[in-house]
Parts: C-alpha cells; sequence; structure tokens
C-alpha cells in the first residue's frame, strides 16, 4: 500500500512540477518548491511590516499576513505529506556531510519550525480576533505584535536555517 502512494505522489509531483526546480539538488520538486517559496515569500512578510509600522496601513498589513498565513499553513502541509510518504533520507545519503552535519543542521531548524509555527498561529489569531472586535484591548494589540515580532524572527530563522539544511543534504 505504501509503495503505492509513494508512486501517486511521485506522478501529483511529476505533474505540478514536471521538471527539476533546482537543478543542482538531488531533493524531491515539493522540497525545491519550498525553498524557492520561501525566498518570495520572505520580501512580502518585510512589506506587510513595514506597512504596518510606517504607513500605519492596518488593513493592507491584515490582508497581507493572512494571505502569508494560508500559503505557509498549505506549503507545510504539502511539505510534511512529501516528506511523510516519499522520505528524504534517501535523497540524502549521498550527501558529504549526511554522516556528520546533516542530522545537526536538520535539529536546529526544527528548533525553529516547530515553534515559529505556533507562534505565527498565536499572531493570526491574535490579530484577526482583535480586528472583529468592537474595541480592541490593548492587551490583545500588544499580544499580537509580540507574537508577530516573534513570529517574524523565526521565520527569517527558519528559512535560513532551512537553506542551509537543504544546501548540506541535497546540494553538497
Amino acid at each position: 500500500m505504501g509503495h503505492l502512494v509513494k508512486y501517486k505522489l511521485s506522478l501529483i509531483e511529476e505533474a505540478l512540477f514536471g521538471v527539476k526546480l533546482i537543478a543542482m539538488s538531488r531533493a524531491s520538486g515539493v522540497m525545491d518548491f519550498i525553498v524557492i517559496a520561501m525566498a518570495l515569500l520572505l520580501p512580502f512578510l518585510f512589506f506587510s511590516i513595514y506597512q504596518i509600522r510606517v504607513n500605519k496601513n492596518k488593513r493592507l498589513h491584515r490582508h497581507l499576513q493572512t494571505v502569508l498565513g494560508i500559503i505557509l499553513f498549505l506549503s507545510v502541509v504539502v511539505f510534511e505529506i512529501d516528506v511523510r510518504l516519499s522520505g528524504w533520507r534517501e535523497a540524502a545519503e549521498p550527501s558529504q556531510y549526511y554522516d556528520s552535519w546533516v542530522f545537526p543542521l536538520l535539529w536546529l531548524h526544527l528548533l525553529g519550525a516547530i515553534p515559529t509555527f505556533f507562534l505565527w498561529v498565536g499572531a493570526l489569531y491574535q490579530g484577526l480576533s482583535s480586528m472583529t472586535a468592537d474595541v480592541a484591548s490593548d492587551l490583545k494589540i500588544k499580544r499580537h505584535k509580540r507574537l508577530g515580532s516573534l513570529a517574524s524572527y523565526g521565520l527569517v530563522y527558519t528559512a535560513m536555517t532551512g537553506w542551509i539544511f537543504y544546501i548540506f543534504a541535497f546540494v553538497l
């Protein structure tokens, strides 16, 4: 049964991505896509933060963060399905760093990625719930700012450690 699921996933991946997205990589097309997507999403994150901090444009900030949240959530779901069904170790084993750096780098990445996911969910919840209230309480706004700030730093850390892990596991 597992082989059938892996085969169907590889067909879906081939249909979606067709061509290797990062030619020198041994990673799956989904993992290549995530690496590229994170590079493209970070500027939108910074733009959204700029909109709220400098321009005080709450509406644009809310829309951008909601879209980013949905994209990131869907990316995590697709990525986890790909990793669980296709694996990643077989593609990483040829790396000269597989027995030395790959797993410590993975742990450093996960130490940031897992809390960042929950911080992001919390920041989105606090932000959206303060928007629906008649009068947003100062506590909710402060909580949202704090969670959003931590989630933003966490997302940058997650992207950077993810790229480093990707290079060591699937390129070198």
